[in-house]
C-alpha cells in the first residue's frame, strides 16, 4: 500500500510512520503553492499488507492472530 502527504502535514507523517509506513521518495512540488504560498516537499510512503511480512507498526497488514482449536 502506498500513500503520500507533504512535509507540512507533520501529524499525518507521524501517524503513517507509527503504522509502519516507510518513506519511498521525496520530491519538491508546486502543487500546494496556491494555498500555502510556496512549493513544498511531497513524501511518498509505503508498506506491505501481506501477512507474515514484518510490519513494525502492527495495525494494517499485521498477521492475524493464530486460531484457537476448539
Amino acid at each position: 500500500m502506498q500513500l503520500s502527504t507533504t512535509t507540512e502535514n507533520r501529524a499525518a507523517l507521524g501517524l503513517y510512520r507509527k503504522l509502519g509506513f516507510q518513506v519511498v521518495t521525496e520530491r519538491q512540488t508546486a502543487l500546494w503553492t496556491p494555498w500555502i504560498g510556496r512549493p513544498t516537499t511531497q513524501v511518498v510512503l509505503a508498506r506491505s499488507l501481506s501477512p507474515g511480512e514484518e510490519n513494525p507498526g502492527g495495525g494494517l497488514g499485521a498477521a492475524p492472530p493464530a486460531a484457537t482449536p476448539r
